[in-house]
């Protein structure tokens, strides 16, 4: 799932076709992306985020977790 979240970049992709990508129901993809994006959440030293909009996720770099230099 991740790697597909990486590849699709900032345009994201439907909840439909990565089901389908996946081989998987719309509803057990959903499920799993919510658990990664609460993995995501918690981990204070991943820089990695879940967006969903509307029907689309996107895998997205959050500034505060990433090092300044």
């Amino acid at each position: 799932m991740k790697q597909f979240l990486f590849v699709v970049g900032e345009e994201g992709i439907g909840l439909e076709e990565l089901a389908y990508l996946l081989e998987k129901s719309t509803a057990k993809t959903y499920e799993e992306l919510t658990k990664l994006k609460e993995h995501y959440a918690s981990d204070n030293k991943s820089a990695l985020n879940i967006l969903e909009v509307g029907n689309h996720f996107c895998l997205n770099n959050e500034e505060k977790n990433m090092p300044h230099y």
